[in-house]
């Protein structure tokens, strides 16, 4: 385990001892109610692994760290960049902090983990996360962060209305919850997602300029959702559907139609994001061949064959066998349309080929000669 894994695993301990000990207080909406909050984020989470299971390079465990990570360093940014503006300004119907402030400087908490997760892993360009991790991590902080203000609040406020609420978007993402006559909130899991999806695919063409500006699409779309949900949420009348919206307010919910575009572009985005992951990874694995693929049918097989020790051990190295070729078979795909340099290649062949003998998959040691492309493989 290496220095920056243990100081994690000691953060995430330290960070659910926090939990325990302050049971009574996340515990506040009641223990049934949290539990159904938990159990919302839990099947949207689910829904978004099935999608990106082929092409994630994040691990469970990592997103569980994440999440906590929304609990707490979260929560605290946001609350310090808001407090005295709130303190100073109110936070009633008139007031642009939880209009205009708030969704703003939640984007921003939410796409620092997001961002600091790319920038640590991919330093030196010599791995390449999946695009799609960016739509997990910020699903995960965003679960987290919405747990802590549900906590605050005393109620599910930000969990979502659950499965049957607003059908039948509710059936895919419980977590939503509707806002003035049709509308849909998405909360902050999904806002969260949206906005590390971007950052993930801009991320990924980072060697194009413009790729950038896809960087804004989730933030701006999450900014627009969350200030409508907040403006409608500060004036009941409004909330319940009843009376006529402020042109503004009213300008956003056509734009985002009625928050069912960010809702589609969360799923739907991801589902295209994952068929170009696949794209790419199928691009250069027809060009190296020496490591071999781990399906998800072979997972499955080795998890339920994982009745002992060695089986458990097989099924984990297998899992991170397949995630890590991800990870270098994206950065090869980079370093062949970008030319950046690849300095630990040595250092990745090696790591890889350990994986695949742990997982018992063969010999995946480079063969004798020069590979089929010039890249970190």
């Amino acid at each position: 385990m290496s220095r920056w894994q243990q100081i994690a695993v000691a953060a995430a301990a330290v960070a659910l001892l926090l939990i325990i000990l302050d049971f009574g207080f996340f515990l506040r909406p009641g223990p049934f109610e949290s539990l159904v909050g938990l159990a919302q984020h839990a099947y949207v989470l689910v829904v978004l692994l099935l999608i990106t299971a082929s092409t994630r390079t994040v691990s469970i465990p990592s997103l569980g760290a994440f999440w906590l990570v929304g609990v707490f360093p979260v929560v605290l940014f946001a609350i310090a960049l808001t407090w005295v503006p709130a303190d100073m300004l109110g936070t009633g119907a008139n007031s642009l902090v939880p209009t205009v402030l708030v969704p703003i400087v939640d984007v921003v908490a939410y796409l620092l983990p997001v961002a600091a997760y790319y920038f640590f892993v991919a330093r030196g360009d010599n791995l390449q996360p999946a695009a799609s991790d960016g739509l997990l991590i910020g699903f995960a902080v965003g679960a987290g962060y919405a747990f802590h203000e549900d906590a605050f609040v005393g109620e599910l406020a930000n969990s979502g209305s659950g499965w049957f609420e607003t059908q039948p978007w509710s059936l895919l993402a419980p977590t939503i919850s509707p806002i003035g006559a049709d509308g849909l909130g998405l909360n902050h899991g999904l806002w969260a997602a949206l906005c590390g999806l971007s950052f993930g695919v801009a991320f990924l063409f980072r060697h194009r300029r413009s790729a950038w500006l896809i960087a804004l699409v989730g933030p701006v779309l999450a900014v627009l959702n969350h200030g409508l949900f907040n403006t409608l949420a500060s004036d009941p009348f409004l909330g319940a559907g009843r009376g006529t919206m402020p042109p503004l307010a009213a300008l956003v919910d056509l734009v985002t139609v009625s928050g069912k575009l960010p809702l589609l572009t969360v799923f739907v985005g991801a589902i295209l994001v994952v068929l170009l992951e696949w794209r790419m990874l199928g691009w250069v694995a027809v060009r190296v061949s020496r490591y071999p693929a781990v399906s998800l049918v072979m997972l499955g097989r080795l998890l339920a064959q994982a009745r002992s020790a060695t089986g458990v051990a097989r099924f984990i190295a297998a899992a991170r066998y397949a995630r890590f070729r991800r990870l270098v078979y994206f950065a090869a795909w980079r370093v062949e349309r970008t030319g950046v340099d690849a300095s630990a290649a040595p250092q990745m062949r090696a790591h890889l080929g350990g994986l695949a003998e742990r997982a018992g998959l063969g010999d995946a040691a480079p063969p004798v000669g020069k590979p089929a492309l010039d890249m970190p493989l």
